[in-house]
């Protein structure tokens, strides 16, 4: 018995459908993937908060490319004009000293002569 010859139509719609099915079998896997994970609606919500803050800031988010963990992170940005403490409801009075001691130490030398 002799075995059946496919001709290079008949290879070449078989190689498509195998594409095709591949193909759409990937997109669907990663499809359910992103429906089933559980922290979807979380990762969504941060990458919403991170746009807005960085945009609040004066970033461009158009000009910047992300990745999930970045952007995790840029939400938990704060606006510096957002935090209402002063020095004065941190230190009060030892302000002065504290900041005497953050200044160079040849400084420091000078007042000493």
């Amino acid at each position: 018995m002799s075995e059946p010859v496919l001709s290079k139509t008949e290879l070449l719609g078989l190689v498509v459908r195998v594409a095709a099915l591949s193909a759409l079998s990937y997109y669907t896997a990663k499809w359910m993937m992103e429906l089933l994970d559980p922290t979807r609606k979380a990762k969504m919500k941060a990458q919403e908060k991170a746009r807005k803050l960085l945009r609040d800031l004066g970033i461009n988010t158009a000009d910047i490319s992300l990745d999930e963990y970045e952007m995790t992170l840029a939400s938990n940005l704060v606006k510096p004009d957002a935090i209402p403490t002063t020095w004065a409801d941190i230190a009060g009075e030892i302000t002065q000293p504290i900041l005497v001691l953050l200044q160079p130490l040849e400084s420091h030398q000078r007042l000493r002569h």
